[in-house]
């Protein structure tokens, strides 16, 4: 018996026609490819192996769905489809994080002691997580990191994978906008 060796477009052709056998080895031929974008952005050795498996049973889907154009090259159309879900795992990671310093678990650990940290930039009051929360999700986040768990603008910076200055300039909005709260 004799094995035809097909070309990437025959293969993109039989993947399309619903050949799963195709569209498996057409998806094992752009593996390195994946893994390589994957590769430079993402560290964690087990958040790579996540997204590659998310990101090549996308590229699937969206073959069996028809919704790749042969004129197009794979390749690019692929590149398109990996960068959008990496840009998608590190939103949904700031997303994770920032609940996580919302939820009502994480709040009712905040003791006097934490809010005391917090007396030399904002008034003490007992309403202080009350005007927080009032602030934007972005604002209120690095506050509450702030003051609450003591971090530094850098640590805040790197956690939330934004600049420094952003960092900074969001605590001193945030700041602002509590005081002019408290005097109301």
């Amino acid at each position: 018996m004799r094995l035809k060796v097909l070309s990437e477009d025959e293969l993109i052709q039989e993947a399309l026609n619903g050949s799963e056998a195709h569209l498996n080895v057409l998806i094992s031929m752009y593996e390195p490819f994946i893994m390589d974008h994957i590769s430079k952005q993402i560290k964690n050795y087990q958040d790579l192996l996540d997204l590659r498996q998310h990101i090549c049973s996308k590229i699937a889907t969206q073959i069996s769905l028809r919704n790749y154009v042969h004129q197009d090259k794979f390749s690019n159309w692929a590149s398109t489809i990996i960068k959008s879900e990496i840009n998608n795992f590190f939103r949904q990671k700031k997303k994770s994080i920032a609940l996580h310093y919302f939820s009502s678990d994480v709040l009712d650990e905040f003791t006097d002691e934490y809010l005391i940290a917090a007396e030399d930039q904002i008034p003490q009051t007992s309403n202080l997580l009350h005007y927080v929360e009032q602030l934007s999700q972005e604002q209120a986040l690095v506050i509450k990191l702030k003051c609450f768990k003591d971090m530094t603008f850098r640590e805040i910076s790197e956690l939330i994978g934004e600049s420094i200055n952003t960092v900074m300039g969001r605590y001193r909005y945030g700041i602002e906008r509590i005081r002019e709260m408290i005097e109301r």
